[in-house]
């Protein structure tokens, strides 16, 4: 049984249930309810000025979900898993891994397809800024700084990122 074939060339999106929709927009509720997730998603939308890209669920995106869009672009980005990496993990040999990548993921599809990178040009505000909000009566101050340099993307920077971001968000 190879469940990423079958999820790949077989997808099943089911319907959003009218019950799980309404979890979905309570979710969203009680997001915007705490004060540091309403001022982080603001700030964002703010720092970003306002770009329709950067948008967080609420309960008006929840009821515009649409099943049948969401196939369509499953179909089309999982109908060639050309450019897709895959991370194996565990404590396995290094032949048994070989065998179970051939068997498993060897036939899966791919397309000579050329991927295109549209940079959409977010804008980004520029020099000191600040962004102040009121939203609780307790004594606590969050702060933020954002450095936006222009820095070659290599998946060990990536990892070195993440790494510091996990240190410094203690």
């Amino acid at each position: 049984n190879n469940q990423v074939a079958l999820e790949v060339s077989k997808p099943i999106i089911k319907k959003v249930e009218k019950n799980e929709k309404k979890v979905l927009k309570f979710r969203a509720k009680e997001i915007m309810r705490n004060p540091k997730n309403r001022f982080n998603q603001e700030l964002s939308k703010w720092y970003q000025k306002n770009n329709p890209r950067i948008f967080f669920d609420t309960p008006e995106s929840i009821d515009k979900l649409d099943t049948n869009s969401m196939l369509k672009i499953y179909k089309d980005r999982f109908s060639d898993l050309n450019n897709f990496d895959f991370a194996i993990i565990g404590d396995i040999p290094k032949n048994r891994v070989e065998k179970l990548i051939s068997k498993y993921l060897g036939n899966l599809p791919v397309e000579k397809r050329k991927e295109n990178f549209i940079d959409r040009k977010i804008e980004y505000l520029k020099g000191k800024q600040k962004f102040i909000k009121n939203y609780n009566n307790k004594n606590i101050s969050n702060i933020l700084i954002l450095f936006k340099s222009k820095i070659p993307y290599t998946q060990k920077r990536d990892f070195v990122l993440r790494a510091m971001v996990s240190i410094l968000n203690v």
